[in-house]
């Protein structure tokens, strides 16, 4: 997420194209990247996995909603900006999570306890 932070905030000052592909690949691939560890941590967790699903669903939407208006209204640039941030929020939010048990056995007691 820290790179994604430095990456994006290039991208919003860099003008060549062949740059701009390859910071793109990479900042789309750095959050890729997370996606398993976050999906890993959302079905340890004592809440039910589905209504975590749905709660992020939303916030997607929100999201594309906000991105659109900050296009409308402001500065194109100051979407890798919040993109910046947001890398940022979200390295704060997983230094306050628990540390989370990788073992299989967990895993699926945890899997089927949210199926419940």
């Amino acid at each position: 997420m820290a790179c994604v932070t430095v990456f994006g905030i290039l991208f919003a000052l860099v003008r060549e194209t062949m740059l701009l592909f390859l910071l793109n690949g990479c900042i789309m691939g750095f959050i890729s990247s997370l996606s398993p560890v976050s999906e890993r941590m959302a079905t340890s967790t004592k809440y039910r996995y589905g209504t975590i699903r749905i709660w992020g669903t939303f916030g997607y939407a929100t999201a594309v909603q906000v991105a659109c208006a900050m296009m409308e209204f402001t500065s194109p640039q100051l979407i890798f900006v919040s993109v910046s941030v947001s890398a940022v929020l979200a390295i704060v939010g997983f230094l306050g999570t628990d540390d989370i048990s990788f073992t299989d056995t967990e895993a699926a007691k945890a899997a089927a306890s949210n199926e419940l």
